[in-house]
């Protein structure tokens, strides 16, 4: 019986080398060695009956007194799994009698919680790593400015965080200031200047008045001193310069050209330099415009037209009149005209009369103006340079509170030159001036219904811009925090 169970169940060594073939152990050698290494030790337990091996005899089923002879491993061929061959493994023995795993100490408490300490100690290290990644992620987790709590930390010993809190506040009410500065309706200041002076200006197809300390509107022309206000930024604006006896300026203003000025605003400098027409436009501009030049008076001839008619004209403070005395109203072409002949010097000595400037001030006066003579005067082309003749003009029968005055000066540039014709040019000796060729003229045309509907609008864009600026002025000083 012992020798059939002996030759039917599998011997430790067998069970270890089918354990190493389908593992893919191939080294022989090493694996002699531990059967030998086993041999011996069961053989010095087997002596003295102790060892932990007497307690498990017979699942090994190893001969007490023989020495196994160290054989030559045959390989065997791979086999495919089977319960057959797991119950080879676990079942082996000299004996039928199963074997109950409850009575195999496996080092486990009935909760499964491992009793080593190596265990327990592997566990506390992944814990405390874990932990600790997460406080330091807390800790070196940077802030707005690039900067993590162990930075503030070390600023509180040294005494900046005070100093550094406060440029943090002052960085996050700038981006506040200039997000509301960027939220806000941007407007510019167009200034446009350029030679020759006094060239009409048009913006978006449409003449830009401006108001006067007098009251009195007229027309953007070059200058100096010369702005067109409050244009939005994010539009596109057509500008066009003119001059009579030269080409048209043009220019376009695009958003990415204006300038942002340290208060939030927008600017932009255009110089408009208008070139004559042709050489003979050149010579004759050049000698009109230049002091003392030509042997004058050179005259010229105006034009005045209004919608509605009616208006009334004033040249230097006097009404323009008749030969009889009569005011003359629009339209009219004028070459010569009548005036009183008041010297406003003399009015305003009197007392009460300070103030007269015109005679629009005259009138509101009580002054008999049959005392004063007719005086015939006419339209100088070579006034001083940068020295106009003022010209106002007005519906007389207007209410005076919702009056429109226009009124503007009259320089020498402003002048057109209408070339005579060439049989009275072939007339004009070679010495005289190059002035005597011309027939100047000039033209006024106002419609007052469409000056009066550009004030108001003019009025209303300026009270909405005025409004949203209040509005942003206040989102402002709130600050980040709405306080």
């Amino acid at each position: 019986m012992s020798e059939t169970k002996e030759q039917d169940s599998p011997t430790a060594d067998e069970i270890v080398d089918d354990l190493a073939e389908e593992m893919g152990v191939e080294d022989e050698e090493s694996e002699a060695e531990e059967e030998e290494a086993e041999e011996e030790e069961a053989e010095e337990e087997e002596s003295d009956g102790t060892g932990d091996m007497a307690g498990i005899e017979g699942v090994f089923a190893v001969k007490k007194g023989s020495k196994k002879k160290k054989k030559k491993k045959k390989k065997k061929k791979k086999k495919k799994p089977s319960t057959a061959d797991t119950d080879g493994i676990f079942t082996p023995g000299a004996a039928d009698e199963d074997i109950d795993l409850d009575d195999i100490d496996l080092g486990l408490d009935d909760d499964l919680q491992p009793k080593s300490p190596v265990n327990k100690l592997l566990i506390v290290i992944i814990l405390a790593l874990i932990g600790g990644g997460l406080v330091g992620a807390h800790f070196l987790t940077l802030d707005d400015t690039g900067h993590g709590l162990f930075h503030d930390i070390g600023m509180v010993i040294t005494g900046e965080y005070r100093d550094h809190a406060q440029r943090e506040r002052e960085r996050i009410e700038e981006e506040h200031r200039q997000a509301q500065l960027d939220a806000m309706p941007r407007y510019g200041r167009l200034h446009i200047s350029g030679s020759p002076r006094y060239a009409l200006i048009r913006l978006n197809g449409e003449v830009p008045f401006g108001e006067t300390t007098a009251g009195q509107w007229r027309e953007l022309r070059t200058t100096p001193q010369t702005y067109a206000e409050d244009l939005s930024i994010d539009e596109v604006h057509q500008i066009e310069v003119d001059l009579a006896g030269h080409q048209t300026f043009e220019f376009t203003l695009h958003e990415d050209m204006w300038e942002r000025t340290g208060g939030g605003e927008y600017f932009y400098s255009v110089s408009a330099n208008l070139r004559p027409e042709d050489g003979d436009r050149y010579r004759e501009f050049s000698a009109r415009t230049t002091l003392g030049e030509g042997h004058g008076p050179f005259l010229g001839e105006l034009t005045f037209n209004t919608e509605p008619a009616g208006a009334v004209i004033l040249v230097n403070g006097y009404l323009v009149r008749d030969e009889d005395g009569q005011p003359i109203k629009t339209p009219a072409v004028l070459e010569e005209y009548w005036t009183l002949d008041i010297d406003f010097d003399e009015i305003r000595e009197k007392e009460g009369f300070e103030d007269v400037r015109s005679i629009r001030d005259i009138d509101e006066f009580d002054i008999d103006l049959d005392d004063f003579e007719l005086r015939e005067r006419d339209f100088r082309v070579d006034t001083p340079p940068d020295q106009g003749v003022p010209v106002e003009i007005f519906l007389p029968d207007e209410d005076e509170e919702e009056r429109v005055l226009y009124g503007t000066q009259l320089f020498r540039n402003m002048w057109e030159c209408q070339w005579k014709d060439d049989d009275e040019r072939a007339r004009i000796p070679d010495s005289d001036p190059i002035q005597n060729h011309c027939n100047y003229v000039f033209e006024f045309d106002i419609n007052f219904p469409e000056l009066a509907d550009y004030i108001e609008r003019r009025e209303e864009e300026r009270e909405r811009i005025a409004q949203q600026r209040a509005s942003a002025a206040e989102l402002l000083e709130a600050g980040p925090d709405g306080e």
